[in-house]
This record gives C-alpha cells, sequence and structure tokens, in this order.
C-alpha cells in the first residue's frame, strides 16, 4: 500500500485534456455517455473484448469480482503451482470459472494474472466501501458475528442500553491481560469494535468493503438506515509519520471588507482579537494556536475594489496568534461600493482551505482546523461571471474543507441593508458549515440593528467557537455579556471530532481486523449520528472519465440551447446508446426513460437513498418541459466538475493497493454526496 505518488508518464496528455477548460475542448455529441457516468466506477473496459471479465449473472453491464481471503494464493493454473501471492481482502476481477477455480486480474488494464480457489474469495458485486465518520457525537461502533445477532440487538426492546453493555465489555476484554475471564457473552455476538482513536480513511487508507445490506429502520427515531455486511483489513505497516509532533489549533479567519461592512468591521475585528486573547490567557493553550488572516472583496477590476483575496497573515505552524495582531491592524473596509451586494467569499475561503499548509508529513500537523468566515453577505451564485470561480459554490467549499479535514464556520451579519438577502446566504453558509458527518452546522447568526446586541452577539460566536475547538471552558466570559444568549449551534462535537482524528492520525491507528461482520450506519443510541459512511471505490481513471464526460453531457446541453433543439435531447441520447451497443468495447444499457435509468443495473446495488439524487431522477418530459430544470443540471455538474479536479489533483487521497499497480488505478473512497 502507498500513497501520494503518480508517475508523469500516466496518460499525461489525455489527463491534460481532460481538465482544460470547457472551450477549449472537443465538443462531442455524446449526449449518452451519462450512461456510463457511474458505470464507470464499476469497470473500465479493455481494450480487446476477449479480454473482458465475467458479467454478473442477471446482468449486461457489471463486471464480476470478488475479494480474496487471507489465505488465498495465485496460482498459474487450476491445481497448478502458485504463482504469487495477494493482499487478503484484494478486489479482483473474475475472468473465467473452472472446477471451483476463478480466473482473476487485478487490473483490467493488464487482464488475467492467475487462478484462486473459488473458497479463497468473498463475492463483491458492489464497489461500495465503508468508512467510519466522524466521532463528535457517538460511542464506538459495534460488529456483530451474523445478520440475526444484529437483529437481536436492534429488536431488544433497550437497545441503546444493551448496545452500551456490549461495548463497555468489549473494551473491558480488549484492554485486560491475556488469560483473563472473558466479559463479553459469547450469545451476544460480538465479533470487534471500532477503535478508540478516529480512524480517518483518507489520512490512513483502510479497505472495508460492503458484501451486502439490508435497508431497515432506526428502532427508536424510525429514520432510514443501512444494515451491513462488511469486510474489514488494514493495509500496510503502521504510520510513524506525525507522533512526535506538537498538538497545535490552526485558525483562520476570512473577513469581508467591502464597503457594507464598514459598521461592523470594528467590532467584528475587536471579536476576532478577544478570542486570540483568550487564547495566550489560557495555561493550556498559551503558544499552542497558530492565526492566519484574509480578506475578501469583489471583482477588482470595479472601481475601488483594489483586490478580491489578500493574506494579511498567513497560518503558519508555530508562529502563535502575534502575527496575526498585525494583520487586523492593517484590514480596512473599502471606500467605495463593489459590484452588486453579494461577494466573492468563495475565492477568500478557497485562499484559506486550499493555499494553507495544514500538514506536513513528519514535520507538523494541526490537530485542529478551522475557518473562519465574517460577513453581511452571501456568496455570489453559481454561474456569476465576476467571481473567481464561477462554478464553485457551497457544495464545493464544503467538500474541499472536509477533505483537508477542515471545519468552516459561517458569522453572519445580518443588517437591515441586506435583508432581502438573508434567506439565500444563509442557506449557503449553512451548506458549507457542516464538518464531516457531524450533524451540527457551524452558522452562527448576528443580528445587527442594535449595536450592544450586535457587539454581544458576535462575541458570543467567536467564545463559543474557541470553547468547541480547544476544549476550553468561556462559559464565565459569555456569563459577562450583557444580552441574553439567542439559539446557537453547539459547536463541541465538532471539535472533539476534530482532536479524536487527529490523535488518530498521531497513534496510526487502523481499522478493526474482522473477515465479515455486520453492523449499521447509524449510531445504535443516537440515531441523528452516522457511524458508518457508505462510500464508492473510485479510481484515479475513473474520476478523470468522470469528469470529461459530465464536460460533454454541458457542451451539448449548451449547444441545444444555442440552436433551440433542447425537445430532441433524449433522442440524442438513445441514438447515442444505440451507437454504443455495436462497439464491443463499451457496454451500456439501452433502455431507460431517466438519466439514471441509463445505468439501471448499477443503481439498482446502491441504497435507495443514493438513486434520489436531483440529476439521476429526471425523466424526458421534466427535461423538455423545464427550462430551470435544465439550469440546474448544468449548473449542479459544472460545481461536480471542479470538485473532482480537485480529488483528481490532491495526490494525498489516493492509494496503490499492491506495488506496481499502475497509477491510474489507484483508489480513493468518495463520498456517496460527492455524486452528480
Amino acid at each position: 500500500m502507498g500513497k501520494h505518488g503518480f508517475g508523469k508518464s500516466f496518460r499525461e496528455d489525455a489527463m491534460r485534456n481532460r481538465f482544460l477548460p470547457p472551450g477549449h475542448r472537443f465538443l462531442s455529441a455524446a449526449w449518452a455517455l451519462i450512461a456510463v457516468l457511474l458505470a464507470a466506477l464499476m469497470m473500465t473496459v479493455p481494450a480487446a473484448a476477449a479480454d473482458r471479465p465475467l458479467l454478473v449473472e442477471g446482468t449486461q453491464t457489471i463486471y464480476l469480482r470478488v475479494l480474496t481471503k487471507p489465505e488465498a494464493s495465485l496460482h498459474s493454473s487450476p491445481g497448478g503451482p502458485v504463482a504469487g501471492e495477494l493482499w487478503p481482502l484484494q478486489p479482483v476481477y473474475v475472468y473465467a470459472e473452472q472446477g471451483g477455480w476463478y480466473q482473476v486480474g487485478r487490473s483490467l488494464q493488464k487482464g488475467p494474472e492467475g487462478w484462486i480457489e473459488q473458497e479463497a474469495s468473498v463475492p463483491w458485486l458492489h464497489n461500495i466501501v465503508g468508512a467510519f465518520a466522524s466521532r463528535g457525537s457517538r460511542e464506538r461502533q459495534l460488529f456483530l458475528k451474523d445478520h440475526d445477532a444484529l437483529e437481536r440487538l436492534l429488536n431488544h426492546e433497550t437497545m441503546p442500553e444493551m448496545a452500551q453493555r456490549m461495548r463497555i465489555a468489549a473494551q473491558a476484554d480488549a484492554a485486560a491481560p491475556e488469560g483473563s475471564e472473558a466479559q463479553l457473552d459469547p450469545a451476544w455476538g460480538v465479533l470487534n469494535i471500532e477503535p478508540d482513536e478516529q480512524v480517518d480513511i483518507n489520512e490512513r487508507f483502510y479497505l472495508m468493503p460492503m458484501l451486502s445490506f439490508d435497508e431497515t429502520r432506526h428502532p427508536l427515531s424510525l429514520r432510514k438506515m443501512l444494515a451491513m455486511e462488511l469486510a474489514s483489513l488494514p493495509l500496510g505497516a503502521p504510520s510513524e509519520e506525525g507522533g512526535g509532533t506538537q498538538a497545535r489549533i490552526g485558525v483562520v479567519f476570512v473577513v469581508d471588507t467591502t464597503q457594507s461592512m464598514q459598521p461592523f468591521i470594528d467590532k467584528a475585528l475587536e471579536a476576532v482579537r478577544v478570542f486570540i486573547g483568550l487564547t495566550e490567557q489560557d495555561e493550556g493553550l498559551k503558544g499552542r494556536v497558530d492565526i492566519g488572516v484574509v480578506g475578501y472583496r469583489d471583482d477588482p477590476s470595479w472601481r475601488k475594489t483594489q483586490y478580491r483575496t489578500k493574506v494579511f497573515t498567513p497560518l503558519e505552524f508555530g508562529k502563535g496568534a502575534a502575527p496575526a495582531m498585525q494583520g487586523l491592524a492593517a484590514m480596512q473596509a473599502m471606500e467605495g461600493s463593489s459590484r452588486g451586494f453579494t461577494e466573492d467569499s468563495v475565492a477568500g475561503l478557497d485562499q484559506a482551505i486550499q493555499k494553507t499548509e495544514w500538514e506536513r508529513p513528519g514535520a507538523f500537523d494541526f490537530a485542529g482546523r478551522l475557518v473562519v468566515v465574517i460577513s453581511d453577505a452571501g456568496p455570489k451564485q453559481l454561474g456569476d461571471r465576476y467571481a473567481q470561480f464561477p462554478n464553485k459554490g457551497a457544495e464545493y467549499v464544503r467538500q474541499i474543507a472536509n477533505a483537508a479535514r477542515v471545519g468552516v464556520a459561517s458569522i453572519h451579519i445580518k443588517a437591515p441593508s441586506g435583508r432581502d438577502n438573508h434567506e439565500e446566504a444563509e442557506r449557503q453558509y449553512r451548506a458549507m458549515s457542516r464538518y464531516l458527518q457531524e450533524s451540527t452546522e457551524l452558522y452562527y447568526p448576528v443580528h445587527a440593528e442594535d449595536p450592544q446586541v450586535f457587539s454581544d452577539n458576535i462575541n458570543r460566536a467567536m467564545l463559543q467557537l474557541l470553547g468547541a475547538v480547544t476544549g476550553i471552558d468561556t462559559s464565565a466570559q459569555q456569563a459577562q455579556l450583557r444580552t441574553e444568549a439567542g439559539h446557537a449551534p453547539d459547536a463541541t462535537p465538532v471539535g472533539l471530532a476534530m482532536r479524536m482524528a487527529y490523535l488518530g492520525r498521531v497513534t496510526g491507528r487502523e481499522a478493526p481486523s474482522i473477515l465479515k461482520g455486520w453492523t449499521v450506519d447509524t449510531s445504535f443510541e443516537n440515531a441523528r449520528a452516522e457511524a458508518i459512511e457508505p462510500r464508492l471505490l473510485v479510481t484515479r481513471n475513473q474520476l478523470s472519465t468522470m469528469t470529461e464526460m459530465m464536460q460533454r453531457i454541458i457542451d451539448l446541453s449548451d449547444q441545444s440551447i444555442a440552436s433551440g433543439s433542447e425537445d430532441g435531447f433524449f433522442d440524442t441520447l438513445r441514438d447515442t446508446v444505440t451507437g454504443m451497443a455495436g462497439d464491443p468495447n463499451r457496454l451500456a444499457s439501452q433502455s431507460f426513460s431517466t438519466l439514471g435509468g441509463v445505468i439501471a443495473e448499477f443503481l439498482e446495488r446502491l441504497p435507495t437513498y443514493v438513486r434520489q439524487t436531483p440529476i439521476m431522477a429526471v425523466t424526458e418530459h421534466e427535461w423538455n418541459n423545464s427550462p430551470q430544470l435544465r439550469t440546474s443540471v448544468r449548473e449542479n455538474l459544472k460545481e461536480k466538475i471542479e470538485i473532482y479536479r480537485e480529488f483528481y489533483t490532491t495526490g494525498t487521497l489516493w492509494t496503490k493497493l499492491y506495488d506496481g499497480q499502475p497509477d491510474g488505478e489507484w483508489v480513493f473512497a468518495m463520498p456517496f454526496d460527492a455524486l452528480p
């Protein structure tokens, strides 16, 4: 197992072309490439049809894959001599079946490599893996030996208490000396338990494939959830990186410095100074919090705007908070009006998240990572030509922040002058202010009608954030504020999740070693907390192909709008899919009534909620009769392209499953919510 590096020779020209701006690419009339948009997650068709793996029984488009058991060996022929070893739980394609043996290959590019016994494999009909969710608002998850044991626990009349008894016993047995009397009752069927520290799949990759699932409901809240059969085995040796680094907290303040902020910027900056001052006063925190400051405005070509983003103080590990004081002193609101009311906060956030060095392997690693945006205006809308990134919005910010394990908090100043923008701005700031799988949105509305209320509320928001991220008690400082506290999010789970994730990184904590076990994707005790996040295991080639396909869809849609032929869109799709059916190197379903129906076989194997995305459910009638829907689909795809580009170019997200694996087949566990 390895991470981070890719050979420059890998499909270099093709990759560069796929990520060129839309106007510089060949415009193909291949609307039907949506047919393999997600099907690409299951296959990349070999050049020769004879080298194709077998298809899953009863399907036309899904290749048969299995996972190797620990005892699996690669043989030159059925029953022949051993020709090599395979990783346990290695995903392999099945090319042939003969007398209890499978002919298998790890790579579609390389084809068959040898034979394994069927009994040394586990069927895997999906590309779905599990990833442990953040731990800020839940307990460690239990794994049960079979579906019956899981059902007994879920149907127990005191299920939360029973799950806690099982967990305590499992933890006691894990910590007890060898030979001690077991605390776990074998009848409970507990197989294993999640590690005590956070296991971050982006930082330390592990393979936890989902073998099967049932869609059910939480017995207490009746919320939908998945009962999942998972396999698990960590890959590679424990990491020693970061074990000796000092636990520090990094915070970047991103401040709107346009003219409309003039009445509030002094008090906002004073609240930031209070935040900084408290970190220096606390004995446990003193000298361990580093602060950065970024200002943002709007289109710099407009009048006296001067800059779009400006780094007043870069966040630097070990520099402390003092440099930020100088940066704040230099920050002023612009003199003239910017172009329109909404500002380019996405550009400021992109600067703070993407351009900050949050970790350097072997050197430093920020334990807490927070970006705080302060503004009285919402972000520019998707497609705004005056934005620095017209196709990047709230969803883009959330995805790149989560990939970097950075929390985003929004302090939204609600002034009377921006009343008509309040609702839309709140929607966008809430969307970008959710950390990983925690349900809390770090959104702090600060009403500005009364100067004293405004001053107290913005100081209270800063104190609450400080307490959440650092763990210190700020209740005494909050009690000194003269106005009563309004509703504010409980940010404590976010801070706890950050600290637990950091402990997992520096200790090299791994996923539990289980061959097969059952659990649910939701916490047994807290129905609102996700415990196991289902993800799609994609290769770098597949992500690149998906991006290219989405761009071609947009290009053809734009052409159709220009020519006034939107009603013929699905006809073009059907014609092209029919043409693809005659190509031995492509597999595509020709029967569909929705965009998602093109790949119905693949979608049938995904949980229902994944199949309910806005794009996949679009019918021909809806497409033809809703210009607003067509615009929404195109904007969604454009933003997803920007997200995929960031995923693609972030080397730390990609892992090789075996030595010598082609660069384009390195894998990334992509969250379901990143799908179109």
